[in-house]
């Protein structure tokens, strides 16, 4: 009985290595595998008794040196399998209790969206409470929450707007520059680490000045559009193309051929005169005014 227990418990191990060996390689489609098959072979992916192993592992006589590691590359994995990598450093929940949420549910899929669920309204609870030390716009955009990158760019740039300097005492205080992820930006482009300036240092000048710079560069961009306008067709009432929207696809298409190739133009005009025609019906030619004397002569003759 006792050997089969140490065998059981050799296997969770040898798991731990291999969920370890796969996130230090990258092969994070190898780890979901394991999640996969673990509703269909617990004992060959025992996710649900994982970290039971690693505490009976870290309570031993001889712990394992490399524990600190191990958890790290566990955790990689872990929020690798979610699509989540940007918030391995960012959500302060355990590894160990996002494993027990993952199990508790049906299948991987369900698992992997409640999971998702629960990570993207704990992040933006986190954005309003300004909590956003970690938490990084193109991140989220990568694992799939990009709508709530504005809300966060909004966060920071406020945060930012709220940490200029101040003189204390003769000292320019850059403490809130340091505790802000776009004021941290800036000290380090200046290759600034102390903590206060005095008042007469050059380098407070040129800090505030380029914090006044960065702040307006940063406003511009979270008031740009998201994205360029879009070139809009238009047409009739009917909903047949305009003439004016013929005449840009045609413009398109030259410059798409480049120098050296030129549009036949008779046949170009020769399409636009049909088009036309086609569309418009040509109006009878209005009558020249005549002169009263040949009007006479005309009825003479005629007669």
């Amino acid at each position: 009985m006792d050997a089969k227990r140490r065998s059981v418990a050799g296997d969770k191990m040898a798991f731990v290595d291999m969920v370890c060996d796969m996130s230090r390689r990258g092969d994070i489609s190898a780890v979901a595998e394991t999640f996969e098959g673990y509703w269909t072979d617990k004992m060959k992916y025992p996710w649900h008794t994982l970290y039971a192993g690693l505490e009976k592992r870290s309570a031993t006589k001889k712990p394992d040196v490399n524990l600190s590691n191990t958890l790290l590359l566990l955790r990689d994995a872990v929020f690798g399998a979610l699509g989540l990598t940007s918030l391995s450093l960012a959500l302060e929940m355990s590894t160990e209790e996002i494993v027990r949420r993952i199990v508790k549910e049906p299948s991987w899929k369900e698992a992997r969206r409640d999971v998702r669920q629960y990570a993207s309204d704990t992040v933006s609870e986190m954005i309003k409470r300004g909590e956003i030390a970690y938490l990084i716009p193109s991140g989220l955009t990568s694992d799939g929450l990009g709508f709530l990158a504005p809300t966060l760019r909004h966060a920071q740039l406020e945060e930012f707007r709220n940490s200029k300097p101040k003189l204390m005492r003769g000292k320019l205080d850059l403490r809130p520059l340091s505790r802000c992820i776009l004021g941290r930006t800036l000290l380090r482009q200046l290759a600034i680490k102390e903590d206060r300036l005095d008042e007469g240092d050059p380098r407070g000048a040129q800090l505030l000045e380029t914090y006044e710079h960065m702040l307006v560069d940063v406003e511009i961009g979270e008031g740009a559009p998201a994205a360029a306008p879009v070139d809009m067709e238009q047409v009739t009432i009917g909903g047949e193309p305009t003439d004016e929207g013929t005449d840009r696809k045609q413009a398109r298409v030259s410059e798409e051929q480049g120098e050296g190739v030129q549009t036949n133009l008779t046949e170009y005009v020769g399409n636009s005169r049909e088009d036309r025609g086609a569309k418009r019906v040509p109006r009878p030619p209005k009558a020249k005014p005549r002169s009263r004397g040949k009007s006479h002569q005309g009825r003479a003759r005629n007669s």
